[in-house]
């Protein structure tokens, strides 16, 4: 199902990716729009985004298509967009007002709405010390297929990358192997245009963690041993207010 005369709306433009995914979409002629939740992400996102439209979410109706028109969303963030140490009730706050503005998104995009979500691979399977913010991008997940579940046709895309950089660098193999912002924003463009869902880990430093990471379960699982983890270390050290 291409994406020919269809809307292609970004959540999280104020993310890295997102800003990679506009520019690359400009240089391939395809029409995006940034999705801004308050006033003042509006005006943030019209600096950052001057030549593309920005959706304003609370207002309606905010996506104004047509009838029959494709709408593919993709979800650079949503609730806890890096490994932070845990401040539960803020994030979880953080993570129900992003879902009501996606809700009704979806609503409005209707059936056959494509929704792509960048997740990241210690989704999959998550050490011990990144649980907290793994648990959050897989409850982003769920949530939102959750909502996708009541649109007739509706397809949900999940890509888990590694770690993305700027540009890779040969100074380190962490710096070689990860993958750049712009090449993960081509893969964006591509799923939107072919408009199938996908589940996809992206990027060689993400296929060769997720390997050592089942490689040392299989050894946990022989030894029954699981390495212990100090409670200050746990996801990292508290916030400082």
């Amino acid at each position: 199902m291409a994406l020919r005369n269809s809307e292609v709306v970004v959540i999280g433009g104020k993310t890295r990716i997102a800003q990679a995914l506009v520019a690359e979409s400009n240089n391939l002629g395809v029409r995006i729009r940034v999705v801004a939740r308050t006033p003042e992400e509006a005006l943030v996102l019209g600096n950052l985004y001057p030549h593309s439209s920005i959706v304003n979410s609370w207002q309606e109706p905010t996506l104004g298509i047509g009838p029959n028109q494709e709408v593919c969303i993709i979800i650079c963030a949503l609730g806890l967009v890096h490994p932070a140490p845990p401040d539960l009730e803020i994030d979880m706050e953080r993570f129900r007002r992003d879902l009501s503005h996606m809700r009704d998104l979806f609503r409005e995009a209707g059936a056959g709405v494509h929704a792509v979500l960048v997740s990241s691979v210690v989704a999959l399977v998550p050490p011990r010390d990144r649980a907290y913010y793994a648990t959050h991008k897989n409850l982003a997940e769920s949530a939102t297929a959750l909502l996708l579940r009541s649109l007739p046709s509706a397809r949900l895309s999940v890509i888990y990358p590694g770690h993305l950089v700027e540009k890779r660098t040969w100074a380190t193999a962490e710096g070689l192997l990860a993958s750049p912002y712009s090449s993960l924003a081509k893969e964006l463009v591509t799923i939107a245009r072919c408009g199938k869902q996908v589940m996809r880990v992206y990027g060689i430093d993400a296929r060769l963690w997720l390997l050592a990471r089942i490689l040392r379960l299989a050894l946990t699982a022989v030894s029954r041993n699981c390495r212990g983890i100090g409670l200050s270390s746990r996801d990292g050290r508290p916030r400082v207010q």
